[in-house]
């Protein structure tokens, strides 16, 4: 059985595979990046856009489907590294548990970082919802760092 999707590497822990049905139309080149088995992970320079892509084989008779299609997804994303963007130098708004906002009034730009450890992922909404609103409370007490200047 073969299973076709779309890997988009976030970062070294989180890959985010979107499952696709067999494309019949259109023609794309495929540069193979990496094979483990009958599985493979290749880029395509066609059609629309670049894509990553990756073809995973399991057994029809394996006994966790879901465990090997994961070791699969390993084995050909084994030892690729992600870049993770540079983190903004500036002021720091906000540092608290997991929330930190950083404002550059050099460049004009603010970066918003939220962390979820193991106990916050239980309840990721209501986290998320009071992360939010201690953003929107920084941007509010911020209002006059973060708001263009007239000239």
């Amino acid at each position: 059985m073969k299973i076709r999707g779309t890997l988009t590497i976030v970062d070294a822990a989180a890959h985010d595979y979107e499952f696709r049905a067999q494309r019949s139309t259109g023609v794309s080149t495929q540069q193979v990046v990496k094979t483990a088995g009958q599985s493979k992970l290749y880029r395509t320079t066609g059609e629309r856009q670049p894509k990553m892509v990756a073809h995973l084989s399991v057994s029809a008779d394996a006994a966790d489907p879901a465990a090997e299609l994961q070791e699969q997804l390993s084995r050909v994303t084994a030892g690729m590294a992600s870049k993770r963007q540079p983190r903004l130098r500036g002021r720091t708004l906000l540092s608290t548990d997991g929330t930190r906002v950083t404002l550059n009034q050099q460049s004009g730009e603010v970066e918003c970082v939220l962390r979820f450890a193991g106990a916050d992922r239980q309840n990721l909404q209501e986290t998320l919802i009071k992360r939010m609103q201690q953003i929107s409370t920084c941007f509010a007490i911020n209002n006059a760092l973060l708001a263009p200047r007239s000239r």
